[in-house]
Order: C-alpha cells, then sequence, then structure tokens
C-alpha cells in the first residue's frame, strides 16, 4: 500500500497519514516532564528545559516518529484564546530552540495517540484496571 493509499486525519492542526500497520503518535507532556514545572503557574512562562527529556524526544523525531506536545495550558475551557496563541508561540519557540523544530500542540487525547510521557500519569495495564508499579 503506498502513503496515497493510506486515509489520512487531522490532529493538532497537521495532516497524519494513518499507516494501519502503524498508527501511533507519541505524546509528550510540557510542564514537568519536558521543561521544568514554573512556579507559580504562569502560562507566559516555562521552567527550564529536561534535557534527558529534550534528549529522548530527539531521538525519537530522528528515528521518524510521530510526537505532539501534550498540555493542558492550550485547554480552552481554563484559557482565553489570547493565553492559548501566546502559548503555542511560546512552546513552538522552545521546542524549535531545543529540539530542531515546532511539534503540533493539543490538550486532549486522541485516538492516535499510542503511548503518553507525563509527570502525573500512573500506567494501567490495558483491559484489565491492574496498576503498574
Amino acid at each position: 500500500m503506498t502513503s496515497e493509499e493510506h486515509p489520512s486525519v487531522m490532529f493538532c492542526g497537521t495532516k497524519f497519514n494513518l499507516n494501519l500497520k502503524r498508527n501511533d503518535v507519541i505524546a509528550i507532556d510540557f510542564d514537568g516532564t519536558l521543561f521544568e514545572t514554573f512556579k507559580p503557574y504562569d502560562p507566559r512562562k516555562a521552567g527550564p528545559p529536561v534535557m534527558k527529556m529534550i534528549k529522548f524526544v530527539k531521538g525519537l523525531l530522528q528515528k521518524g516518529k510521530k510526537v505532539v506536545i501534550f498540555t493542558a495550558r492550550v485547554n480552552s475551557k481554563e484559557h482565553t484564546p489570547a493565553q492559548i496563541k501566546y502559548t503555542h508561540k511560546l512552546i513552538g519557540g522552545l521546542c524549535k530552540k531545543y529540539l530542531g523544530q515546532r511539534l503540533p500542540i493539543t490538550s486532549e487525547k486522541h485516538h492516535l495517540m499510542s503511548t503518553i510521557y507525563d509527570d502525573r500519569a500512573i500506567q494501567v495495564e490495558r483491559n484489565t484496571g491492574r496498576i503498574i508499579k
């Protein structure tokens, strides 16, 4: 099957071709995962980069993985359109500086996400409810 035969979907303002054998997007949390948590919270500021995660994400990108930033900072129920626009510029600029490219940004989980890296998440084994420690 060629890339033209794969269906596509818009996600985070980016068109993703869906390869039926491998349609995964890796979501990386921003605050506390890719960049240190900035306290007190201010949507106009970010903490310093977590270099171990920067290196990890660079490796994913070099391998051709599809990566998105997953952050509540762009949640429209919590932030104004002006804050969200500023946040896109802030995070986009930081991604360009530290990762070499701007990444799509979302606050919503999506069926394309195969993996989420987040400092607050607790992994649960699929379809069993068993918490993995």
